[in-house]
């Protein structure tokens, strides 16, 4: 190319200034030529400048299939600084963001994300990539105010839970402890062993209802009106009693759907993610009924007072 790494990046910082002084306004890619050639650049080293861009997208778009985000960003913000108005520059930085947000587990990357989305609907106020990030960052960040709002739930109910039958220990200790010969703490650790049992199941079930939400969400996209009456009916007639039934109702409903590529690959990224909060959830709540099961059965005396705990699968 005719154009010197000098000017390529002497143009870039005058693009990155301009663009400071008034946030509200862009330059427009006349102006942003016109500021070129002040800076003493050829009509072919103009023309050049914008066969760069349209290269360092490419090259994001290569990096970001292989999932590999970090150079993907790099190529796209080059793209970007060179040529402000490249067509999906912005939706690239954004798809690249939310990717790595979701591998990086970092709140601010989600917020890049959805920065550039929205810089990116500026420009095509319908864009289906944009729109898409934009749909899932708010899932998430409705799911952080879901997960807050449980986590306060479970505390509550758990340090009920741990009050009642502390004091329920507490009033019976004195006739229990000559029959039985068990000490305080054994009291209190089975008080504490029953009280994760109920914490993990709200957990579990808690993380159910936020992935058939999210189904509810997508049924929109569904155009098979049988596909779509059998999805809903999986996710409306889900019984928590029935874990094991409801679940395979829902996975041959969802596969169904999912065969006939009603949904984006964001879609499907957010309910994997889903899934698998359920899958972590389901296995502490397995564990800690295990955990229950095992106390009980190593101590007797509490027998009579307690029984053990059948899944509710």
């Amino acid at each position: 190319m005719s154009y010197s790494e000098d000017k390529f990046k002497a143009h870039i910082q005058e693009v990155l200034k301009a663009s400071e002084l008034d946030s509200d306004r862009a330059l427009t890619l006349a102006e942003l030529k016109e500021l070129a050639m002040q800076m003493g650049l050829s009509e072919s080293e103009w023309e050049d400048l914008l066969i760069k861009a349209e290269t360092s997208l490419n090259t994001s778009l290569a990096h970001l299939r292989v999932q590999n985000y970090t150079d993907a960003i790099h190529s796209a913000e080059e793209a970007t600084a060179i040529n402000p108005y490249i067509k999906d520059g912005n939706a690239i930085l954004a798809q690249c963001y939310l990717k790595l947000a979701y591998v990086d587990k970092n709140p601010d990357l989600f917020h890049k994300a959805e920065h550039y989305a929205r810089m990116e609907l500026k420009n095509d106020p319908l864009d289906g990539p944009a729109l898409n990030v934009i749909s899932a960052v708010e899932a998430e960040k409705q799911e952080g105010r879901t997960h807050k709002r449980s986590l306060k739930l479970v505390l509550l109910v758990g340090g009920g839970l741990l009050l009642l039958f502390l004091v329920f220990f507490m009033c019976n200790r004195k006739n229990s402890a000559t029959s039985r010969g068990q000490s305080s703490i054994s009291n209190t650790q089975i008080v504490d062993v029953q009280a994760a049992v109920e914490s993990n199941r709200s957990n579990y079930h808690a993380a159910i209802e936020r992935r058939n939400n999210l189904v509810l969400e997508l049924l929109g996209a569904v155009q098979d009106e049988d596909i779509k009456e059998d999805l809903e009916e999986a996710v409306s007639e889900y019984s928590l009693e029935d874990i094991k039934n409801s679940e395979e109702k829902l996975k041959i409903a969802w596969g169904n759907a999912k065969a006939a590529d009603y949904f984006t690959d964001d879609d499907l990224t957010n309910m994997e993610g889903q899934n698998n909060r359920i899958a972590t959830a389901k296995k502490r709540y397995l564990e800690s009924v295990a955990n229950f099961n095992s106390f009980l059965k190593e101590n007797e005396d509490f027998k009579g007072d307690y029984e053990m705990i059948e899944l509710d699968e």
